[in-house]
């Protein structure tokens, strides 16, 4: 899956940010954590510059283990944020089909 997000910077300073990458399973078989990170950038943005941040992301960061030790990707829908932090972020939902 590829993710993308524009940062801009409107400062007249160089700023440092990282990007964090969010997902939350809407309906697994078993109990998920609320946002599960899985991926992250540090960047930096010029002064009054734009800068697009794009994450690749295997669709297997999306699977779980189930009681039994077995890794598990279930069809489905999820929920991907993207924000500097776990609160403040973007969002859109996607499905996961065989």
């Amino acid at each position: 899956m590829k993710v993308s997000i524009q940062l801009t910077n409107w400062s007249d300073w160089k700023q440092k940010e990282t990007v964090q990458v969010y997902f939350h399973d809407d309906a697994a078989s078993i109990v998920q954590q609320v946002k599960r990170l899985v991926d992250f950038k540090k960047v930096i943005l010029e002064p009054q510059s734009k800068q697009n941040v794009i994450f690749e992301i295997p669709v297997t960061e999306f699977s779980f283990y189930n009681n039994q030790g077995e890794k598990l990707l279930e069809n489905g829908s999820f929920h991907l944020f993207v924000g500097a932090n776990s609160v403040d972020v973007e969002s859109t939902e996607f499905e996961v089909v065989d």
